[in-house]
């Protein structure tokens, strides 16, 4: 379960900024919104609201990266790789500094905080610590080459800290040694999903191979598909065998090049989206098959692809982050997705949903509440500052929607030709 991520020095992200999901308003608002955990109330869904260029992507991306580092890490040092992170780059200052990443993170009863701090070349700084009582307990910290150990709680740790590269994390190095709180931590961050807007593909392939290959999945993302009212009434799917040859006659000559040029086996699925046909007494008569890519709609192919992240998260209790959720959907599909996190039936083990968007119906205090709703928006140094609608003071029963369109909370686009116009 998250509390925390926190960045700075990272892309647009100049000083650090902290996205809490604790929830910060009155228990009273919006119930269904929140769950307890060791007698605090936590966020289910969380919502980022700003202009295009704002930094929200930005954050998305943090998580992404913070995420492949503690993942990858390990293999990249092999083949020095450069770590993917850049600096925020207007100042002078922050260009030559190290970026900066913190997790407050609950995993099997206990909270842990992991950060790091790096450049593209190697680890400047990393520490962990639990709390397993009110106080926290600094299991190790790291600065530079030298790393200090708890040798009374985190002993089985300190034989490997001289085995340790400048460019590898201590976490991911005793992870893969099988150091047992070292693996806790690693798993509660790779329980963070990201769905970036910029690799819907990867999402699609994954909703694929989970609805072709296993049975619960598959039930769980057709009632999803079914649910979400597209006319569909089952999806059929099927996967075989192809040589290079006979594939490279089913696609199209541009991504010839993007397959290997050696022979071999490829996986060629096929998904058929089935609907009633009736005659014209309007009795049904008979069904009929439409290939899911190129005769259903972009929102339809878009909810497939999402239904399996979603059933994911929901049936293991992780965390889904996901960039530009409106994207290619109608505003009710939107609030279909957060009531999936919302149902106690559907999310029973208390999974949390980040998303960015634009779709400003959803700027409802029946749908989100004020610690809910987020916004993005750069300073005059063209940095990006986070901040909740719980920061700011405001009245019950008005309308999110309406004063954020009149400026009242910021993070809007300025365009200078509207305002002309205005005036």
């Amino acid at each position: 379960m998250l509390k925390s991520f926190s960045i700075a020095n990272f892309r647009s992200f100049k000083d650090k900024t902290t996205l809490t999901l604790e929830a910060r308003t009155s228990g009273a608002d919006l119930k269904e919104a929140i769950f307890e955990h060791n007698g605090k109330s936590y966020l289910k869904c969380l919502a980022l609201y700003g202009a295009n260029a704002s930094g929200k992507s930005n954050l998305v991306r943090a998580f992404f990266v913070f995420r492949q580092m503690v993942l990858t890490s390990l293999l990249n040092s092999i083949s020095g790789q450069p770590f993917p992170v850049q600096p925020f780059l207007l100042n002078t200052k922050t260009g030559l500094s190290p970026s900066f990443f913190e997790i407050e993170v609950y995993w099997d009863g206990a909270l842990f905080v992991y950060g790091f701090e790096i450049n593209q070349k190697e680890v400047k700084r990393e520490w962990l610590r639990q709390y397993a009582t009110v106080k926290p307990r600094e299991l190790f910290a790291r600065n530079g080459k030298e790393i200090t150990i708890n040798q009374v709680h985190f002993k089985e740790a300190a034989s490997h800290k001289d085995n340790l590269r400048e460019n590898v994390l201590f976490l991911s190095l005793l992870a893969s040694l099988n150091i047992e709180i070292a693996k806790k931590v690693v798993e509660a961050i790779k329980s963070i999903e990201i769905v970036d807007a910029t690799q819907r593909g990867a999402t699609m392939e994954f909703s694929m191979k989970k609805f072709t290959d296993n049975a619960e999945y598959r039930k769980l993302m057709l009632d999803f598909v079914i649910e979400s009212d597209f006319g569909i009434i089952d999806i059929k799917s099927s996967e075989r065998k192809v040589s290079r040859d006979e594939l490279l006659k089913k696609i199209p000559p541009q991504f010839a090049p993007l397959l290997p040029n050696q022979g071999g086996e490829f996986s060629e699925r096929d998904i058929k989206a089935i609907h009633k046909v009736f005659d014209e007494n309007q009795r049904e008569a008979g069904t009929a098959f439409f290939d899911f890519f190129t005769q259903t709609s972009t929102g339809t192919q878009q909810v497939f692809a999402l239904a399996g992240p979603f059933v994911d998260v929901l049936l293991k209790g992780k965390t889904l982050v996901i960039d530009e959720l409106d994207a290619s959907l109608h505003p009710l599909m939107c609030r279909f997705f957060i009531k999936k996190f919302y149902s106690r039936e559907t999310n029973y083990k208390n999974a949390q949903l980040i998303f960015t968007t634009h779709d400003i119906s959803l700027l409802d205090s029946e749908i989100l509440r004020r610690d809910q709703i987020w916004f993005a928006e750069k300073n005059k140094l063209a940095a990006t500052e986070l901040f909740s609608l719980a920061d700011l003071s405001e009245r019950k029963n008005v309308s999110f929607e309406k004063r954020y369109l009149e400026g009242r909370y910021g993070a809007l686009p300025y365009i200078k030709t509207l305002e002309q116009i205005k005036e």
